[in-house]
């Protein structure tokens, strides 16, 4: 008799920690989760090593574990950070920004871009610093809708070529801020809205790795930091 009342105790833990596990990833599956960001593609805005929160009911709410759509509540718009499926590698998450929304017309030259025919307003007006920018890196500031942030230039010579593309209906174009150092659309498409998964919101930690002799380093400003 004492065996058996042992093993219902166990089966019921084990039966009430597995739910706890299944609402645990229900919850970061459909409503909020964390990630940690391992590459320097939004640099100087996301730096590797940063742990972000993703608001997941930013546009929608979805059954968990799937795309499956229950309701909408907004649409992405052009300058916010979001988190998506990469259209190469479904099993990788990436975060860009937004540049492109459907029925838009870009066109990128050097990473300068035009939004329908109206080029971003950058920091830069005077075509001799810009150029030293773009010859010896740096930064400035770009607008695009509602937000203003950093872009990051590496040295390059400056291009003339130009690309452009119409966004197809239901379809986001993305792009890094470390303008010159980012796998984006320009290199392989626009996402779906299928696969778009939220909208990063802030940092709760940032960790530095130096290299693999240094022991890392908290980055204590950027706790809390909030991300446009």
């Amino acid at each position: 008799m004492v065996k058996q009342t042992k093993k219902k105790s166990l089966l019921s833990e084990a039966i009430s920690l597995g739910l706890c596990i299944i609402i645990i990833l229900a919850v970061k599956s459909s409503i909020i989760c964390n990630y940690t960001v391992p590459t320097g593609s939004m640099i100087p805005t996301i730096l590797p090593g940063d742990k972000l929160i993703v608001n997941k009911m930013a546009y929608n709410l979805r059954i968990p574990f799937t795309e499956v759509t229950l309701w909408e509540f907004s649409n992405p718009e052009r300058g916010e950070i979001f988190i998506f499926d990469s259209p190469e590698d479904s099993s990788m998450t990436m975060i860009k920004r937004i540049i492109g929304l459907p029925g838009d017309e870009l066109e990128v030259v050097d990473g300068i871009i035009t939004v329908n025919k109206e080029p971003l307003t950058i920091s830069v007006s005077n075509p001799n610093e810009l150029f030293d920018i773009l010859t010896e890196g740096g930064t400035y500031e770009e607008t695009i809708g509602k937000v203003k942030h950093k872009v990051q230039r590496l040295p390059h010579y400056p291009r003339e070529d130009s690309k452009r593309w119409t966004i197809p209906t239901d379809h986001y174009f993305a792009m890094g801020d470390n303008r010159d150092n980012s796998s984006d659309s320009r290199f392989w498409g626009v996402v779906h809205k299928s696969k778009v998964w939220g909208k990063a919101n802030f940092l709760y930690f940032s960790i530095d790795w130096p290299t693999y002799s240094q022991w890392p380093k908290v980055r204590w400003n950027r706790i809390g930091k909030e991300l446009i």
